[in-house]
């Protein structure tokens, strides 16, 4: 174990970075564990990669910076936060699950911090997910773009069951709001980072 900045450092090796920065004994368990368990692919230290979840607690605004973030052989994405005591858990898990509730974002953020890529520029992310992890469309695109141009959207990655909804778009809107459909997650994440 080395030492950064006076923290514990480990060397890891289904990590894109080369090393992960401890804040405790646990976190250096996790890391431990994530480079050993064979159903792991991949695994990041949410250190300076910029996912973090904006949540209320006592009518003031947090940030929510889970400790990692893990796909798994099965392209199954885990957030993982390691604490020994949990002052707000529910608070906490509320916020994360209500974004989770956005799940192709979400899975799209993740998959843009593991790959170190940035996510095409103006693109309007659409759809959500299951608990059996299927992909949800949306009940209506009209006013999603609507809100999406007004904010200086470009593209949009939508779920490629919404192709039935867009006679009911202004072809104003769908010119200015180029869609990119997706049938599943990791279409969904490649084209997202213009990766396909």
């Amino acid at each position: 174990m080395k030492r950064q900045q006076g923290k514990s450092c480990e060397y890891t090796k289904h990590s894109h970075i080369n090393f992960c920065v401890l804040d405790s004994t646990w976190e250096a368990t996790e890391a431990f564990v994530l480079d050993h368990v064979p159903n792991v692919e991949a695994w990041v230290k949410n250190e300076h990669l910029g996912f973090e979840v904006l949540y209320i607690y006592h009518g003031m605004v947090r940030k929510y910076r889970p400790d990692f973030i893990i796909r798994l052989v099965y392209m199954e994405y885990l957030v993982l936060e390691v604490k020994g005591q949990d002052t707000e858990p529910r608070t906490k898990r509320a916020a994360l699950w209500e974004r989770c509730e956005a799940g192709i974002m979400i899975i799209v953020a993740m998959y843009s911090a593991i790959k170190k890529h940035s996510v095409l520029d103006g693109l309007l992310i659409l759809g959500d997910l299951s608990i059996q992890d299927n992909i949800k469309s949306l009940s209506s695109l009209a006013k999603p773009f609507q809100v999406g141009m007004d904010n200086g959207a470009r593209r949009s990655l939508v779920p490629l069951d919404n192709k039935r909804n867009f006679l009911e778009v202004s072809g104003d809107i769908v010119e200015r709001v180029d869609p990119i459909f997706f049938s599943d997650l990791m279409t969904a994440a490649m084209k997202a980072l213009g990766m396909t």
